[in-house]
């Protein structure tokens, strides 16, 4: 239905800049990062090599403030 197909950082433009976008598996292990918000999640492992099964990840965000950075953390649920 080309809705919700991939986990992408946004409304933060008045928080500050994106350090850092880490998204994990159940075992702690960081299977996306990236350092530019503009590029989304879309359920891959390794770069592509193959998709993540369904379940409950971790995101973290990382932004640079001028007070100092800030770490947000969440959970997205991957439904295929």
């Amino acid at each position: 239905d080309l809705y919700n197909q991939y986990f992408e950082v946004t409304g933060i433009e008045d928080c500050g800049f994106v350090i850092d976008v880490k998204i994990f598996n159940r075992w702690g292990e960081v299977i996306f990062e990236t350092d530019d918000p503009e590029v989304p999640w879309r359920g891959d492992v390794d770069g592509g090599a193959h998709y993540a099964p369904n379940g409950v990840y971790v995101w973290q965000v990382q932004l640079d403030q001028e007070s100092g950075p800030l770490l947000l953390e969440g959970h997205v649920s991957l439904i295929r």
